[in-house]
């Protein structure tokens, strides 16, 4: 995949990915606003249920420590930070312990004159208080106990439930979008494959068409010829539908290739490929071109097998792009050679052209990367495709591509295809390089980089 597209493909990736996140993060805030306000509801009841079992237990035990019900408030107080007043029947009011601003004598005096019990929150300067006013017997006993430890303890349950939610929150949205990545880089990555594969069939196969819709209507035209001798009609007849079918063949082998091609899972058929001759049939099939633009195609490979391991026609097509690529670059001559070193099989087509920008080298085998320093003599227009093609076959086969510029004053590009040869077949000595080449130490090349694409084929 080509620079810029994977760029944008992380981008969309990226957005997506935060996108999700921050969708499930709000869903994840709704649920914890519903969690925390059913837990701070369900303490705060409890709470409050719990002091008032508390303050109807003290008022049950209170009352006067002597049986003559002096008058010196001596009266006894209940465990647990509880105050007591107490209003006998007399009309006595007994503050006992009560904080400033308590006890309510209004209050006692109204359940003594009516009955019942009477609880309120009431709030004094040291903070709020439950007040219960309850009769007992012919007496009113008032008692009172300190909200602010409850209110303490709902503020740090307040506070435990925030720092709780919010760190799980910041998780959560970090884990989402993380796992919303994951999720929808398959999904980006089929687009992208499927425009590929589109983009990748519009250039592959606009020539074929062209040919094969050329052909058919020379067939028409001679079928319709009526000045031909019958016999001669029918033999041009037969020539022109032979090659038809035979471009029609090869227009299914192209849409094979790149069904194959547009599935990075399918893998490429292991068959024993003499690379030399894959590459002879190539350079004969681009030589008419060649001529016709006024340029020598040369090739020099060893007779004996230089043997690897593929599909013959996918690495048939790699081959051919680089020769088209460098007939549409070349000034007056290409030269082809197939050398086998060390442990591998390199097929090296050398051009006299403009070179490539130093720019363009880093992404030379990147889709839609056509850079060119001047037309190419045949006019033909260039998408930036065929090089990346190029590359795609040279890695689902094990191998890879390299490009550089030749050393001055030589000029022109050097484009190696290297691949491994197969196991345990020795490999010839080495090929001779043609004169004019213009042949460079591998090491000088660099080897392309893991996303494939083009100077342009």
């Amino acid at each position: 995949m080509s620079a810029p597209r994977a760029g944008r493909l992380d981008d969309d990736l990226r957005r997506t990915a935060w996108r999700i996140g921050l969708q499930t993060a709000g869903l994840l805030m709704a649920c914890l606003l519903v969690v925390g306000a059913v837990l701070y509801v369900s303490v705060a009841r409890s709470q409050d249920q719990q002091l008032t079992r508390s303050l109807t237990a003290a008022a049950s035990t209170a009352g006067y420590g002597r049986d003559d019900h002096d008058r010196d408030n001596d009266v006894r107080q209940p465990r647990g930070g509880v105050a007591t007043a107490v209003l006998d029947e007399r009309g006595v009011l007994s503050p006992g312990s009560m904080p400033a601003g308590l006890p309510l004598a209004g209050v006692m005096r109204q359940v003594q004159a009516s009955g019942g019990t009477n609880q309120r929150t009431v709030h004094l300067a040291n903070g709020p208080f439950e007040v219960l006013t309850q009769r007992r017997g012919d007496d009113v006993v008032q008692v009172a106990a300190s909200r602010f430890e409850l209110h303490q303890e709902r503020e740090r349950i307040l506070g435990a439930l925030g720092l709780a939610g919010g760190t799980g929150l910041v998780l959560a949205t970090l884990a989402a979008a993380v796992l919303a990545r994951r999720a929808v880089r398959p999904m980006a990555e089929a687009l992208e494959q499927q425009r590929r594969f589109v983009a990748d069939a519009g250039h592959e196969l606009r020539t074929p068409l062209t040919l094969l819709s050329t052909r058919a209507q020379l067939l028409a035209r001679r079928v319709r010829d009526t000045r031909t001798p019958a016999e001669q009609q029918a033999a041009l007849v037969e020539r022109d539908a032979s090659a038809l079918v035979s471009d029609a063949g090869a227009l299914v082998a192209i849409l094979e290739d790149l069904l194959t091609a547009a599935d990075a899972r399918t893998p490429v058929p292991q068959e024993p490929v003499d690379l030399g001759a894959v590459v002879r049939a190539c350079v004969a099939a681009a030589k008419p071109a060649a001529e016709e633009a006024g340029l020598v195609l040369a090739i020099a490979a060893p007779d004996a097998p230089t043997v690897v391991r593929g599909a013959s026609t996918a690495l048939g097509r790699a081959v051919s792009a680089l020769v088209d690529n460098a007939v549409d670059h070349a000034r007056s001559r290409v030269d082809v050679r197939v050398v086998r070193e060390g442990r591998d099989v390199v097929v090296e087509v050398v051009d006299d052209g403009p070179g490539v920008a130093r720019e363009t080298l880093p992404r030379m085998f990147d889709r839609f990367a056509s850079d060119r320093r001047e037309a190419a003599p045949t006019g033909r227009r260039h998408f930036g495709l065929g090089l990346a093609l190029v590359s795609e076959i040279a890695v689902r086969h094990g191998g890879r591509v390299g490009a550089a510029n030749r050393p001055p004053p030589a000029q022109g590009a050097v484009l190696r295809l290297t691949l491994p040869a197969e196991a345990g077949r020795p490999g010839p000595a080495g090929a001779v390089t043609p004169p004019g080449s213009g042949s460079m130490d591998p090491a000088e090349i660099p080897e392309s980089v893991p996303t494939p694409g083009a100077r342009d084929a």
